[in-house]
């Protein structure tokens, strides 16, 4: 989106958009830019909430109003309303350390049912199954020769969608929790309480300095900003630079 508003502003239209990785905003410099502290996919905050929408939109709308002569960039100042956790809320999977291939399985009737409940299920963009997805990044993680699962796909991209599948199933078997976590809560124990997250977390650091460049970009993907609030987002500026 940023590289499309450099094309239209030099053709004369004024832009503005709404930044979920800050990184990415501050590489490309949009004419206008709002970075909000969301997670991915929620641009505007949380979904049926159309107050909270409304001041989001407002706020990169009015960047209209600023001479883009320099690059804006602007921070919004409020997080989620759904961003408190829900109260003696924990997770009913308690896995310590038990490998994520026995998380998988442990996941997996969680998962089925949420699939039944809501007919429908983001899972499937490797094009690969979960057992399959879990190979493909132990086997990155190991440094391993791999070939791609899938030719039509490089690399990086593959890479991407095996993490993104990986992250839904956890996710959506989630949803089956007697009690609903806020989405921070759920964030969180994919990323700091499973073996899953750990992984994906490894693979985004030796990402970083891998000799494929392609590779080092779609590692800024794996650990998206918008999972946590902007004190994480100013750490991982710090690994950058330091």
């Amino acid at each position: 989106m940023s590289a499309i508003a450099h094309h239209l502003e030099s053709e004369g239209i004024a832009t503005t958009l709404i930044a979920l990785i800050r990184l990415h905003a501050e590489k490309v410099r949009p004419p206008r830019a709002l970075w909000v502290p969301f997670q991915l996919g929620r641009p505007v905050g949380a979904p049926l909430n159309k107050a909270f929408q409304h001041r989001v939109l407002s706020a990169a709308l009015a960047l209209l109003e600023k001479d883009a002569s320099t690059p804006i960039l602007e921070d919004f100042p409020e997080d989620e309303p759904n961003s408190q956790d829900t109260e003696n809320w924990q997770a009913p999977f308690m896995f310590q350390s038990n490998g994520i291939k026995k998380e998988v399985r442990v996941l997996r009737d969680y998962f089925l049912r949420a699939q039944a409940r809501t007919k429908r299920s983001t899972f499937g963009i490797s094009g690969i199954s979960i057992e399959a997805v879990v190979d493909y990044l132990l086997a990155l993680d190991s440094g391993a020769p791999l070939r791609n699962p899938r030719s039509d796909l490089t690399g990086a991209q593959m890479l991407r969608y095996a993490v993104d599948d990986l992250k839904i199933y956890y996710l959506e078997a989630l949803t089956e929790a007697d009690i609903t976590p806020s989405s921070w809560q759920a964030a969180n124990w994919f990323w700091e309480q499973t073996s899953a997250g750990e992984l994906v977390k490894q693979l985004r650091i030796t990402s970083l300095t891998h000799p494929d460049k392609n590779r080092r970009l779609a590692s800024w993907w794996l650990v998206p900003d918008g999972w946590s609030d902007a004190q994480t987002v100013v750490k991982m500026r710090r690994i950058k630079h330091g």
